[in-house]
């Protein structure tokens, strides 16, 4: 699956922040369900398709209010327009951060468990492993690796004053 996201981290405290974010994914509550019925003419056995449709290309938004314990980070709030909650466990001298996430809690398919990695690679850039979907019941877990980059507000700040010039 592809997974696009642009998140804001906003620190009003060194140990409290708010993550706002929009996020298209092909990752989503189930929508609809049609059953279609097909009799044939010779009374041959019937035929019966299932269709699914999914939230894939709908945009989501994240809105979370976290915690900093150390090197623990809690987080509760919307993460991708559904309610749920997250815990992530930092390792600054590696520029590694770890996470779980719980949320999107179908009846039928259950809660979307994801579990990733954030490494840092080179300055602003890194890269991003998850598992999507983990405890799922209708067994549609999938992984994601992807890049990115992440500004700190010195790295903006900098940014800001080369364009000035």
């Amino acid at each position: 699956g592809s997974d696009t996201r642009f998140d804001i981290d906003i620190y009003p405290a060194p140990e409290r922040f708010f993550r706002l974010g929009v996020v298209t994914n092909e990752f989503g509550p189930e929508t609809d369900t049609e059953t279609e019925t097909h009799t044939s003419v010779d009374g041959g056995p019937e035929k019966v398709t299932e269709t699914r449709k999914i939230n894939k290309s709908d945009i989501k938004f994240n809105f979370q209010i976290g915690r900093r314990i150390q090197r623990f980070g809690l987080r509760a709030g919307l993460i991708e327009s559904t309610g749920g909650v997250g815990v992530d466990y930092y390792f600054p001298d590696f520029g590694v951060r770890t996470g779980l996430d719980l949320f999107d809690y179908q009846k039928i398919a259950g809660p979307n468990l994801r579990l990733m990695t954030e490494v840092k690679l080179w300055n602003v850039l890194f890269a991003r492993v998850a598992g999507e979907d983990l405890i799922s019941k209708d067994g549609k877990q999938s992984a994601t690796i992807s890049l990115g980059l992440r500004f700190s507000d010195q790295d903006l700040a900098a940014l800001i004053g080369i364009f000035a010039r």
